[in-house]
């Protein structure tokens, strides 16, 4: 949307350039697999000077944040914080609600900024059908695949630092593994692979939300896997001990204590469930139409207000849902402040 009208294309666009239209698939792949090996080599050395760090040892104490005095700086800092706040926050949402209320998206002067400002252009986009149904993909897919993924994640790293099993690394190799491959090169593999399958996948949402989790793995293995590190495995050993099976204590015991952080996975997986579209650019089908498609088709088609209005609805329910995942830390914050 923005590089390509100035003539900047990057891999992943130029692929898609290449897919859609008339499919070149053996150009595509072929970029492709040098943009997975690129990407491939850089997450390596990435691994490798974090694994190197894990050995360093820091002594001395008092290692509590603390402030760090600015002086003359505090100023600066300050003003930067809301220059960058403005420009990327404000000033998009801002033309986001002017774009949608407006009667154009082009004005000629300053003035006509405020004139013909109207809320039922954005009452309008929402009682299309086109929206309506997207919406109801969108909310479909983001639950669904913020359950299987925090199902999958919770799993994959209980079996890495609860059990001894050698498969622990391997999962977390899986889990991570997406990192390391553009979400649009992704996309695309997941097309291949279905559509030789003998599965009735295709053309369905079950597609979009086996993409859609694969995609949001990594983020949602980190999330769960840090919450299990923070609680000591000797509550459920002791628990197995005392005679109740592996299964009830996990249930009885590990599961309830990460509630907040399994919460939190569902919560963080839900709000980019919602936004996706790289990976799910090749997959949809005009059935399984996502809000984020249909605002990037809405833009692309040059209905622009119409794109702006569906857009600022689109944010308003991603934020929601951020402001509960940062409800949701709030209160586990105090839980642990409160708990002796």
């Amino acid at each position: 949307i923005l590089g390509n009208p100035a003539g900047i294309e990057t891999l992943p666009t130029y692929i898609y350039r290449l897919m859609a239209g008339s499919p070149q698939p053996n150009a595509a792949a072929a970029i492709a697999i040098a943009l997975t090996v690129a990407v491939a080599v850089v997450t390596w050395a990435q691994q490798r000077v974090v694994n190197r760090k894990r050995f360093t040892t820091l002594t001395g104490k008092g290692n509590r944040p603390r402030p760090v005095p600015l002086r003359g700086l505090r100023w600066v800092a300050t003003g930067f914080a809301i220059l960058y706040f403005l420009a990327a926050v404000v000033l998009p949402l801002g033309a986001l609600v002017f774009t949608a209320m407006a009667q154009s998206a082009y004005i000629t002067q300053f003035q006509d900024l405020f004139r013909g400002l109207s809320l039922d252009r954005i009452a309008a986009a929402v009682s299309q059908s086109d929206f309506q149904s997207s919406t109801a993909n969108s909310i479909s897919l983001a639950i669904a695949a913020a359950l299987v993924g925090t199902l999958l994640a919770f799993l994959a790293a209980y079996i890495r630092y609860r059990s001894r099993s050698r498969l622990g690394q391997l999962l977390e190799q899986i889990s991570m593994a997406p990192l390391a491959i553009p979400q649009v090169v992704l996309g695309m593999g997941i097309l291949w692979a279905w559509l030789v399958l003998p599965f009735p996948v295709f053309g369905t949402l079950l597609l979009l939300v086996i993409a859609t989790v694969a995609v949001n793995m990594p983020q949602g293995y980190r999330s769960v896997s840090s919450s299990m590190l923070q609680l000591d495995g000797d509550l459920e050993n002791s628990a197995v001990m005392l005679g109740a099976s592996r299964a009830k204590a996990v249930r009885t015991i590990t599961a309830p204590l990460m509630r907040a952080g399994i919460v939190s996975t569902l919560l963080l997986l839900l709000m980019l469930g919602l936004r996706e579209m790289s990976a799910i650019l090749f997959l949809y089908t005009s059935d399984t139409r996502v809000l984020s498609i249909l605002v990037f088709h809405s833009f692309e088609n040059g209905s622009i207000s119409y794109s702006a209005a569906i857009s600022l609805v689109f944010v308003l329910i991603i934020a929601v849902i951020a402001v509960a995942t940062q409800l949701v830390g709030i209160r586990e914050k105090r839980f642990r402040d409160t708990t002796p």
